[in-house]
């Protein structure tokens, strides 16, 4: 029984060794799936929020302060370059107008006396019957008087433009958007809707906003689908603003639109749609960025020996399951895309699948 009993410990403790030595053999390096990189040929196609308006269009004020005494359109009215569109009471204009024109006559007369004394004064002044002093003093006269013609042209020209402001003309051919004013208003100080707005409803141009990566991909040139509804309406850009938005970091895009028929309408939503060439890159899976921000990730790449490398990359976007890839990472090397979220720079790592 004694001879039993030590044989079965015996046989305990030698399992009990195969199980540590076991242990001891397990690879505790995580196991993760790589993918060799290669370059793919990548287009986009994105959608963006867009706004249609006139590409030339006003808001009309008449020059002179008062109170109005007509409004000849309404809205949706078209009218010609120069048509009269506003006008406000005249009367204290016109009245200045006078002033100001009786005053320049005055001014002119005297002037004309003046240097017709000039003349009498240098023939008298060659027959001694007249000394230098005088002469002088009767050319100050003339050039006090030009100095008067001079003001006094100036200040009827003012009136003139005044009497001249009381009326609101079109300063190109269009359809009135906006009227905010009636007969007896009194206008002229500061206002927040526009009396009248004016605007060339022929020509439109379509406006977006870009984020500026995207922006980096298009061209002035560029095709492009206006969508308004679901008619569709091909176009080009037109515009590309040199300047990034430092706010929102984004660039604004223009495309010019011809609305012969006038069935747009100025401040419409519309939708651009955009499909940018075809350009080769290195292409990245989508399961392989981690910490992604603003176009820039890291990724694990898988050196020799098993051990991988953190760097960060920058991409771009893409409507497919890979993205482009700009720099950070190169064709032919192995990335990791499955058991590499808690990894750290250096780790070891186990493939299991390549």
């Amino acid at each position: 029984m004694i001879f039993s009993l030590l044989f079965l410990i015996f046989f305990a403790c030698e399992e009990v060794k195969s199980q540590d030595q076991e242990v001891k053999e397990v690879d505790l390096r995580q196991r993760v799936r790589v993918q060799l990189l290669t370059t793919q040929s990548f287009s986009q196609e994105f959608v963006l929020e867009a706004k249609i308006e006139a590409a030339q269009y006003a808001v009309l004020v008449p020059k002179s302060a008062g109170r109005v005494s007509t409004v000849h359109v309404r809205i949706g009215d078209v009218v010609a370059e120069n048509d009269v569109l506003l006008a406000v009471e005249e009367k204290d204009y016109r009245e200045g107008f006078r002033e100001a024109k009786a005053n320049h006559a005055l001014v002119d007369i005297q002037l004309s006396h003046a240097k017709k004394q000039h003349e009498r004064f240098q023939t008298l002044q060659k027959e001694g019957a007249a000394t230098q002093a005088q002469l002088e003093e009767i050319e100050m006269a003339v050039e006090l008087a030009q100095g008067q013609l001079r003001r006094a042209s100036a200040g009827l020209n003012i009136a003139k433009s005044r009497l001249e402001g009381c009326k609101v003309k079109a300063p190109f051919s269009g359809a009135i958007i906006a009227r905010n004013i009636e007969v007896g208003e009194m206008i002229g100080g500061p206002t927040q809707r526009p009396p009248l707005m004016l605007a060339d409803l022929e020509r439109l141009r379509v406006i977006a906003e870009v984020d500026e990566q995207r922006a980096q991909l298009l061209q002035i040139g560029n095709a492009i689908t206006i969508l308004r509804g679901t008619e569709k309406i091909a176009a080009t850009i037109s515009r590309i603003n040199g300047a990034v938005d430092p706010v929102v970091h984004t660039v604004r895009i223009e495309a010019e639109l011809k609305n012969t028929k006038k069935s747009i309408r100025h401040g419409e939503a519309a939708k651009i749609s955009i499909q940018t060439e075809a350009s080769t890159a290195v292409s990245v899976p989508r399961t392989s960025l981690l910490e992604a921000r603003s176009g820039r990730a890291n990724v694990f790449v898988l050196a020799s020996d098993g051990v991988v490398e953190k760097r960060e990359i920058r991409y771009g976007r893409s409507n497919v399951d890979h993205v482009p890839v700009f720099d950070g990472v190169e064709e032919g090397e192995r990335i990791l895309i499955s058991g590499h979220t808690r990894l750290s720079d250096g780790a070891r790592v186990l493939v299991v699948e390549d």
